[in-house]
């Protein structure tokens, strides 16, 4: 008598999304110039999902490519924008999430929440009304109707003050 074994495979997919898999999706828009501080906060924001744009791919940026732009921020939570020029870079793009702007001053046509986070690092001259944050610290008005809001790190890394922002952005 003849005995055959039949294996049976099953396959099972698993379908999970992004927002399940981390707390917060973060976007970093940096240049050559803030590339170390980029890599701070990356390193600093743990536990969340951190996407990099090179700001270069910004400027002077179609009408085509910028909806493309738009369309991948459906999955991001929050841009972090580091540095005056990666500012200039991505001045024209309005964001439909919250931005948080590390060291820069300029305009930008961001259409939810913006935050300012000054450092040691900032040469310039801070808006007036600039609040002071510290390591425990919350983040009184960040939300997603804030509109330039500047926060002044105290004792606090600009990566700590970013992780703190998007989680209150985020909500």
């Amino acid at each position: 008598m003849r005995h055959s074994t039949f294996f049976i495979k099953v396959a099972i997919t698993l379908s999970l999304p992004c927002t399940g898999l981390y707390a917060q999706s973060v976007q970093l828009v940096y240049t050559q110039a803030g590339l170390s501080q980029a890599l701070a906060i990356k390193s600093a924001i743990t536990g969340m999902k951190v996407e990099v744009w090179p700001a270069a791919s910004l400027i002077n940026i179609s009408t085509e490519r910028q909806g493309a732009y738009l369309a991948k921020l459906a999955t991001v939570d929050c841009v972090v924008i580091i540095g005056e020029d990666a500012l200039k870079a991505a001045t024209a793009v309005a964001y439909p999430v919250p931005v948080v702007i590390i060291n820069a001053n300029g305009d930008t046509a961001a259409k939810a929440a913006v935050v300012r986070v000054f450092d040691g690092g900032f040469g310039g001259t801070m808006p007036a009304g600039s609040q002071d944050i510290a390591a425990g610290d919350g983040v009184s008005g960040a939300n997603k109707t804030s509109r330039n809001l500047a926060l002044k790190c105290q004792g606090i890394t600009a990566g700590a003050a970013v992780k703190k922002l998007v989680a209150e952005l985020a909500r």
